[in-house]
């Protein structure tokens, strides 16, 4: 039928992790903890060029806008809001982006951290 092309098939095999795993592996991870942040913020205070405001913190996800159960932030993130972990990872296996919902920053499965 087609004497001079060459045909290739390419079989993918993946492996479905649930949200629920995941979401235990990110507990078991590396965390942020409280005496870092507060340290940083009280840190960035005392800097002259820095103007004093005052900071709201909403105890709400900011993707599902329900109350935080695991919260969670990239490593590489330099704000203090989280978002929740499982709100996260479901969004993720909708349409994988990998981007903080805060900042827009990558912030990739491996970089997650529960925030203390």
């Amino acid at each position: 039928m087609f004497p001079d092309q060459k045909f290739y098939l390419v079989v993918k095999i993946c492996k479905v992790i649930k949200v629920e795993e995941l979401v235990a592996r990110i507990q078991a991870g590396p965390r942020i903890r409280k005496s870092d942040v507060v340290n940083d913020m009280l840190s960035k205070a005392k800097d002259v060029d820095i103007e004093a405001t005052s900071q709201v913190m909403s105890l709400k996800c900011p993707l599902s806008y329900m109350r935080l159960s695991l919260p969670c932030r990239g490593m590489g993130c330099k704000h203090v809001q989280c978002f929740d972990a499982t709100s996260y990872l479901q969004l993720q296996e909708q349409g994988p982006q990998w981007l903080c919902p805060v900042c827009s920053n990558p912030a990739r499965f491996e970089q997650l951290a529960v925030d203390e």
